[in-house]
């Protein structure tokens, strides 16, 4: 018995030693800590793949809108206590748009759950550059039943 807690903890102690960061190459260190705080979106767009391998691939921008009039300015707040929001505030700074739900970062993961949506779990790979974060998950666009677009939005810390 002894030798199997002690496999079990050399294990442990092996996979967290290859989940560190190396200094000086890769991806700049990110954390819980730096992803408090209300971040404004600056551009999502979606990645579509070319449906044959001679093909070329399209983009799809969400924003910043197509249409230059419009003043929303899409927010996501990520509170210390785990709770999320994702606010668009039209130029009077009124709410348009305004959901709830909670959030945690783990690895290179943020998991957002939307109450609106029945606390289905959202997944976004997670890149900080400087004081900007670049998010994508796979995603349907297509509405084939297929999640091979890439979306990509780039958020700003306020």
């Amino acid at each position: 018995m002894e030798q199997v807690v002690l496999l079990g903890l050399l294990i442990g102690v092996i996979g967290l030693a290859g989940c560190k960061t190396k200094g000086g190459g890769g991806k700049a260190e990110l954390s819980s800590d730096f992803l408090i705080g209300t971040w404004e979106t600056q551009n999502l767009t979606i990645d579509i793949p070319a449906k044959s391998n001679s093909g070329k691939g399209s983009q799809v921008t969400l924003f910043p809108f197509p249409d230059s009039t419009k003043t929303e300015k899409p927010m996501t707040i990520l509170a210390q206590d785990g709770k999320y929001r994702e606010l668009v505030v039209d130029g009077t700074g009124e709410a348009v748009n305004n959901r709830e739900g909670f959030w945690h970062y783990y690895s290179d993961t943020l998991v957002v759950r939307m109450e609106s949506n029945g606390n289905v779990e959202t997944k976004f790979g997670v890149v900080k550059k400087g004081n900007k974060l670049i998010l994508t998950n796979m995603v349907d666009w297509t509405a084939n039943g297929k999640k091979e677009e890439t979306m990509r939005m780039e958020l700003k810390k306020r």
